[in-house]
């Protein structure tokens, strides 16, 4: 059987917010989805922050994560979510 996933979207339509928490417990609340991979992206004034982990959402490290929008993942494919080396050339999943 192909494993499921859960993935999350936020947008605050304020540039003020910090929507790296409701992320990290949005995922949480999905995990029963499937955890074997974990990751979150924002997007903030600096540009992109991505954690991604081969470990389940809560034991992701979320202090580094600031931004306005955002998505995560949880489930079992790794590399998710999706990254492109435009937007984080550094990033080696």
């Amino acid at each position: 059987m192909e494993g499921v996933s859960g993935i999350l979207g936020v947008y605050a339509f304020d540039r003020v917010w910090n929507v790296g928490k409701f992320l990290y417990y949005g995922l949480i609340g999905l995990q029963h989805r499937g955890y074997s991979h974990s990751g979150i992206v924002t997007l903030g004034n600096e540009g992109f922050t991505a954690v991604i982990d081969k470990a389940a959402p809560e034991d992701l490290e979320i202090d580094e994560l600031r931004g306005w929008a955002g998505v995560g993942y949880t489930g079992t494919r790794p590399g998710y979510p999706l990254v492109t080396d435009y937007a984080l050339p550094w990033l080696t999943v």
